[in-house]
Formats: C-alpha cells, sequence, structure tokens
C-alpha cells in the first residue's frame, strides 16, 4: 500500500532537484499538471504515470538526466513509487472531535 503523503514526498524531493534548474514553459507546464495529480487526496495511478512520463519526456530532452545523478536519483524513487506493482493508495484523513457548545 502507498499512503498519498509518502507519494507527495517523494515528488517532493524531485521538486527540490528540478527547481534548480531553469526550464522552458512547456516543461514548467507538465510539472504543473503532474503536482496537481501528485496532491489529489486519492491520485488516479494510472493519469499520475502518464503526467510524470510526459514531464520525465520534456527533461530527458535536456542533458540533465545524464548530468545530474542526484535529479535521476529523484526521479526513479518517484518513478518506483508510481510504477510499483501494489497500487493501492490511501490517505490518512485526519479527524477532528468536536467541541461541545456550552
Amino acid at each position: 500500500m502507498i499512503t498519498a503523503t509518502k507519494l507527495q514526498s517523494a515528488y517532493n524531493a524531485l521538486y527540490t532537484q528540478v527547481r534548480r534548474y531553469i526550464w522552458d514553459f512547456e516543461t514548467v507546464s507538465a510539472l504543473a499538471d503532474l503536482e496537481v495529480e501528485t496532491y489529489q487526496a486519492f491520485p488516479d495511478m494510472e493519469q499520475l504515470s502518464k503526467k510524470l512520463a510526459a514531464f520525465k519526456r520534456f527533461v530527458s530532452a535536456t542533458d540533465v538526466l545524464r548530468e545530474d545523478e542526484d535529479m535521476k536519483k529523484a526521479f526513479d524513487d518517484f518513478e518506483e513509487l508510481v510504477d510499483s506493482e501494489d497500487t493501492t493508495l490511501y490517505a490518512n484523513l485526519k479527524s477532528f472531535q468536536e467541541v461541545p457548545a456550552v
């Protein structure tokens, strides 16, 4: 089982590496699509995989993945989570206790 927070944490690690570079509009747009899908309460893993592949295609057009080991590792870690065999996803939902009115 994959937690939504673990998926978001892996995305954050990838984003930390991505933000060290200047990207064109299409790449930033693909990154935004990936982020929106990642931060859904229950992301569609198939759509997430497609959006990750689209973003990776833009990044692969540059030399960044070949030259930056940290970026490659962050991509690999996120991709491993998205493409894992166990795609059962759950989110930790916060519960609040109601305060009695006086």
